[in-house]
């Protein structure tokens, strides 16, 4: 049965919180962050294609207050 989603299948494989070494976008916001940055690092796979994506705090937070974490 498909599922109303834009993926059918999301894994994550690695979900870490780094201090970044370079200028990274965030993956939510779309906004550079700057060199020493802590981002959520998360590398999974959608639809069988792997790939890492980099949130900012910010965005993690806002995901928290939306979801009541």
């Amino acid at each position: 049965m498909k599922n109303n989603y834009m993926f059918d299948d999301i894994k994550i494989l690695r979900s870490k919180t780094v201090k970044t070494r370079k200028v990274h976008e965030c993956w939510k916001c779309r906004q550079p962050k700057e060199k020493g940055s802590k981002m959520l690092v998360e590398t999974i796979t959608i639809n069988g294609d792997i790939c890492t994506t980099y949130r900012c705090n910010e965005c993690i937070e806002k995901q928290k207050e939306k979801f009541k974490f």
